[in-house]
């Protein structure tokens, strides 16, 4: 079992995260004349606690050295009123079968076409 670790942290918006489409008041401000403004989306972001914006960053390295690094990540955005920390899963390399499909293919070198997939719609 190799040392090396990885794990994602995100930080996306209310319309890309599945949320919008689900969400009869976003759809209807999206539908109004002239669209949504940054400020609504913002407004209806901070109204229903559902992350404006979210990001992703992969952290790699030995064990130790991936947790100091959320650890000082997670610190870092602490400085940002509202913002929120989620760790997701801490994967120890070469993956199995199981994990690679829980985890973000690309992040382990694993060619794919999801990220096409983003804001299309579900049907």
């Amino acid at each position: 079992m190799s040392r090396w670790s990885t794990v994602s942290t995100s930080v996306g918006n209310p319309i890309s995260s599945g949320f919008g489409q689900r969400d009869a008041d976003l759809q209807a401000l999206l539908r109004s004349p002239g669209g949504a403004t940054p400020e609504a989306l913002e407004s209806i972001a901070v109204a229903k606690q559902i992350p404006y914006w979210t990001c992703t960053l992969p952290i790699y390295g030995p064990e130790k050295v991936v947790r100091a690094k959320m650890e000082y990540v997670q610190e870092r955005f602490a400085a940002i009123a509202g913002s929120t920390f989620t760790q997701t899963d801490l994967f120890r390399i070469p993956l199995s079968p199981e994990q690679l499909e829980r985890a973000h293919k690309v992040d382990f070198g694993v060619p794919n076409l999801s990220t096409f997939s983003i804001g299309a719609a579900a049907r």
